[in-house]
């Protein structure tokens, strides 16, 4: 009803504005048509005595404002009102102009008839002649005046109907809504539980049937509740005496925890006193070889003395494995996230496992995707136990043939995943067994126990370590088929500057006796840029007369020594000026008889042969490496709070051929230059005391032309502003290139700051990196780690940085990336991370220091 008595009277409203409008525009064009008649004699003659009249009698209108004539011109004859027109406006129509309405007609005159007959053409409109123009000008304020009114009067009867409709539907509203807001309140009480509440009766039939029924309801449910009151107190004495019985039990199970928990507790004691037990004597292994490997050894000892050392440091992986097992079910085991180089990992599992293979006569042989990256990040340890095990097995449960390991990288828009394969030709596995070889203490049968050997953890172990790197791995064998294990773990590379590596444009023959590694070998030939020519016998390649630059020649290993020398001889006389790379098993490596015959222990490792082929286009001496002695014998000064460090740059520097001064601290730096200035200062910039960035300011002060190199281990952008501020000449990271020292030495251009090192002079003088010199580097990491231990274990661990400064520089000796970044996570821990944090960094160093040291 509202709606309506709105839309009614909008309607009636906008109808009777319109109509107002309407009566005055059809007001205007009367008068101004029925002036225009009368005033045709008065504008022809131009008499205004006859204009006045009839202006003044329409003036007598209110509405009418003023009324004007016109000539023929436009010009303007009689008005009667004094404000001003807009007559160029008006003339082309009725316009509103300032709130008055122009109305103007033109006065035309009937030609003079000159015929004496009536013609229709005489009183057409192209006839009649335009003598002037009259003018009736309506005041709009009047229409605007009656619009306002009749807008008011429509919204005064608006008001009222709305009014009167409001009360009706109150009034009727009242009689249908008051009992149900009743009836609502008696169900809001029945909700919250008062079910005694009852409805009272209405006079309208239909909503006293709704408060009969809900009435009616209420009582049902009142009836109801008391009896479910009834049963929930028969319920709640049997649960007392349920409870009673489940608290005895309880007390029971409580029992049997704790028996478990100490049987759990022996267990962990029994396992940490096993693991010392064997760590003792493995101790002395490991020791002595390396003791034995200080004496001069032949290099097929040598080797022989590493595999000890790499088996040893295995076996006290796989002793770690077993109380890895006990951690890995209760959960106690955190991955690390470092740096570490992939195929480094891989080739190293399979050098510590290329023994047990070659026992047995089996092939280990490793393949990866040029798309691997260098780096990733992620637990090297856990990794190497994952591929350990599973390769193990491997070798375990093949009698012949091989064991494959193929490195690859799969990635999508969704993912980046690395995806390890390991094959071998080995007993297959039953399809039924399959289901249960994932599950600790298990194995196909007790047969293959007995046969075998082993506790059946491995693959319990490694299906646990590959789910917690939230990876999968998938199993696929037949019995007396070999079996098929694939794993895929996220892929983290590390961001690192790609090296443009130049092809490897070599022509190579290969063959090898076993047709999987040959086709393995020379797949990772081809991927490197050489071109291969593969033969399936030693008779094809002896009388193949192709020309090569490279021979690969893999021997067997069930070959006779015999039958070995008969096949190096041949390929000698075949292949005189070639370089021939021959493929053996360790035990039959032996010296060369010429520089064209290379030797290569098997297993094959992929990097390692690429260089090998790769150097041998030009063979880099000794003499070649050593760098020429400086044109002038420069007085240096050496700045090194760390011993070994300090012996490293005075050896390198007396070979350049520089007289050198040392000292520890930057007050013995300042004390030595005033001795004796030198040519240059090497600096280091973190020692006790005084520091180098303090030493070098004051040496500035007083010798601003000094030259000064500050070493470091880790610039960063805070600590280089502050040395360029000092005002040193150069700034050097440890470990130093020697020939970048040398440059500088010799005069290199200061701006030149980080020169790019010739691949040929990466790395440290053959001297330094002598074994001697590995063994006192490893005795000083040593003695840095027991420091950190003992600081640790009385809590000053604010002077563990001290220690932690001086295994940067280290750790950067070993070139080991993996190394290095634990070094910096401990360092970076101290000033900020609590014990538990600076311990596991402590750990995680010791273990990456024990596998690569």
């Amino acid at each position: 009803m509202i709606l309506i008595t709105v839309l009614l009277g909008s309607y009636f409203t906008y109808i009777q504005i319109s109509d107002a409008k309407s009566t005055l525009l059809t007001k205007g064009h009367e008068l101004s048509r029925l002036l225009a008649t009368s005033a045709e004699f008065g504008i022809l003659s131009g008499n205004i005595d006859l204009l006045s009249p009839l202006s003044q009698r329409l003036l007598q209108d209110p509405h009418i404002s003023d009324v004007i004539f016109l000539d023929a011109d436009s010009q303007l004859l009689h008005r009667e009102a004094d404000f001003p027109l807009e007559l160029e406006q008006a003339l082309n129509g009725d316009k509103l102009i300032n709130n008055i309405w122009y109305f103007i007609m033109p006065v035309k005159s009937d030609p003079i008839q000159v015929i004496d007959h009536s013609s229709d053409q005489l009183h057409d409109e192209q006839y009649r002649e335009n003598v002037g123009w009259v003018g009736i000008l309506i005041s709009d304020q009047p229409i605007i005046e009656r619009q306002r009114q009749i807008i008011w009067r429509s919204l005064l009867l608006s008001c009222i109907g709305l009014i009167t409709t409001f009360m009706i539907a109150s009034r009727i509203g009242n009689g249908i809504t008051r009992p149900i807001a009743g009836l609502s309140a008696v169900i809001k009480l029945l909700q919250k539980g008062n079910f005694s509440i009852r409805a009272t009766s209405t006079s309208t039939h239909e909503l006293d049937i709704l408060a009969k029924g809900i009435n009616n309801l209420a009582a049902t449910i009142e009836i109801s509740n008391r009896e479910l009151e009834r049963r929930v107190e028969l319920a709640t004495r049997q649960l007392s005496k349920t409870i009673k019985q489940i608290e005895n039990k309880n007390a029971e199970l409580t029992t049997a925890r704790n028996k478990a928990d100490d049987a759990n507790r022996s267990k962990d004691e029994f396992l940490a006193r096993m693991s010392h037990e064997l760590r003792t004597p493995l101790t002395s292994v490991i020791g002595f070889t390396q003791m034995m490997g200080q004496h001069n050894t032949l290099e097929q000892q040598k080797q022989y003395l590493q595999i000890i050392d790499q088996t040893s440091l295995l076996l006290l992986n796989i002793i770690d494995d077993i109380l890895d097992f006990s951690r890995l079910e209760s959960n106690a085991i955190k991955l690390e996230v470092i740096p570490f180089d992939l195929c480094a990992a891989i080739q190293d599992v399979i050098d510590m496992l290329a023994p047990s293979a070659q026992q047995k006569g089996l092939e280990l042989i490793f393949t990866y995707s040029p798309s691997l990256p260098t780096l990733i990040h992620g637990d090297p340890t856990r990794f190497r136990q994952i591929i350990s095990n599973l390769v193990n097995n491997a070798i375990k449960f093949t009698d012949s043939g091989h064991v494959l390991i193929r490195a690859t990288r799969i990635s999508n828009q969704a993912s980046d995943c690395l995806h390890v394969e390991i094959n071998d030709t080995g007993i297959g596995i039953a399809e039924h067994h399959k289901p249960y070889l994932f599950d600790a203490f298990s194995q196909a049968d007790s047969s293959i126990s007995r046969e075998y050997g082993g506790s059946g953890l491995g693959l319990a172990i490694v299906y646990r370590l590959v789910t917690l790197m939230h990876g999968t791995i998938h199993l696929d064998s037949k019995e007396f088929d070999g079996t098929h294990i694939t794993i895929d773990l996220p892929l983290q590379p590390v961001q690192e500057h790609k090296e443009i590596k130049e092809e490897l444009k070599a022509v190579i023959a290969v063959y090898d006796s076993y047709p999987v590694l040959s086709r393995a070998v020379a797949e990772q030939l081809r991927i490197a840029g050489a071109s291969v020519t593969e033969f399936n016998t030693a008779t094809e390649l002896l009388f193949n007369r192709n020309p090569f630059t490279h021979i690969l020649v893999g021997t067997s290993l069930k070959m006779t020594l015999t039958e070995s020398k008969s096949l190096q001889h041949k390929l000698r006389i075949r292949f005189r000026g070639t370089k021939v790379l021959l493929l053996m098993p360790p035990y039959q490596l032996q010296d060369s008889p010429d520089s064209s015959l290379i030797y290569l222990s098997k297993p094959v490792n992929p990097q390692k042969l690429i260089q090998i082929i790769a150097d041998t286009r030009h063979t880099i001496t000794y003499e070649e490496m050593k760098l020429k002695p400086l044109p002038v014998s420069l007085q240096v000064l050496v700045v090194e709070d760390n011993e070994l460090n300090r012996m490293l740059i005075t050896r390198i520097l007396s070979e350049l051929g520089a007289k050198v001064t040392t000292a520890t601290c930057g007050e013995e730096a300042l004390e030595a230059v005033r001795k004796a200035l030198p040519d240059l200062v090497l600096m280091d910039v973190n020692m006790p005391g005084m520091d180098g960035i303090t030493a070098t300011r004051h040496l500035k002060d007083h010798y601003p032309e000094l030259k000064i190199v500050a070493l470091t281990a880790n610039i960063a952008a805070r600590e280089q502003r502050a040395l360029r501020e000092t005002g040193v000449t150069e700034i050097l990271l440890k470990p130093i290139k020697i020939p970048e020292l040398h440059r500088l030495l010799s005069g290199l251009d200061p701006a030149n700051t980080m020169s790019i090192v010739d691949q040929q002079y990466q790395g440290c003088f053959p001297s330094v990196k002598s074994f001697a010199f590995a063994n006192r580097l490893n005795e000083e990491v040593k003695r840095q780690l027991d420091a950190i231990l003992q600081l640790l274990l009385s809590g000053q661990i604010e002077k563990i940085r001290t220690h932690t400064h001086q295994l940067i520089g280290l750790a950067g000796l070993y070139e080991n990336p993996e190394l290095e970044s634990c070094v910096f996570e401990l360092h970076n821990s101290i000033p900020h991370g609590s014990r538990q944090v600076i311990w596991k960094h402590y750990y995680r160093l010791q273990r990456a220091m024990r596998n690569r040291v």
